[in-house]
């Protein structure tokens, strides 16, 4: 990204509400988005370019995780699609799988059943 450039946080928003049009007819994609949802949608941004950049992933996929969980599980796959504007295509599958693997490895080890559920509702998003 040069200075002249904006971040991703300010361009995403628009890539992927113009993505899900173009795929799905939902021409109305971030209108579930919460002032919350917002915010968290926003630095999932930030978060994939960081994935990109780092030596040891794993931080990013962590933080990546968090901030969906500041999300509604309805909106999830809105960050899902934004994925390819910061990287490429292919990545959007490894980073979605990669915090899934993630979410079974932290609550499975409290609770199996709900470690399962949740990586059903991510994939789900996908």
């Amino acid at each position: 990204m040069t200075n002249r450039e904006k971040p991703y946080c300010q361009t995403g928003p628009k890539w992927v509400a113009d993505r899900m049009a173009r795929e799905r007819g939902d021409k109305s994609a971030l209108a579930p988005l919460t002032g919350q949802d917002w915010r968290a949608f926003k630095a999932f941004f930030h978060l994939v370019a960081l994935w990109g950049a780092c030596d040891e992933p794993a931080h990013a996929v962590a933080a990546m995780y968090h901030v969906l969980q500041a999300m509604q599980p309805h909106t999830r796959q809105l960050a899902k699609a934004g994925i390819p504007h910061v990287l490429d295509w292919s990545h959007e599958a490894e980073i979605w799988r990669a915090i899934s693997d993630y979410a079974i490895a932290i609550v499975g080890r409290a609770d199996g059943e709900v470690a399962a559920a949740l990586a059903r509702a991510i994939d789900a998003a996908g």
